[in-house]
């Protein structure tokens, strides 16, 4: 199961794309004129921001746990 830390609300490149997607959203709303169409653009760009950052997170844990058994392994060799 993949964890969020507690901080990664707080996180300061977090805000600015949400202020971003908001932005995108209202833009969206004025020049189209449907605000619903903004509303669905803006979520599909969150729901792609956030999957990016938990599909990074976890190739990070999965690289360090690589990382561990090879240095195991490493000892185990010595």
């Amino acid at each position: 199961m993949i964890g969020i830390p507690i901080n990664f609300i707080n996180n300061q490149l977090t805000k600015l794309v949400v202020i971003i997607v908001i932005s995108v959203s209202i833009v969206c709303s004025i020049v189209v004129g449907d605000i619903l169409i903004g509303i669905v653009i803006s979520l599909y760009l969150l729901i792609a921001y956030f999957g990016f950052k938990i599909l990074c997170n976890s190739m990070k844990s999965g690289i360090r746990k690589i990382i561990k058994e090879c240095d195991e392994e490493t000892n185990k060799k010595e």
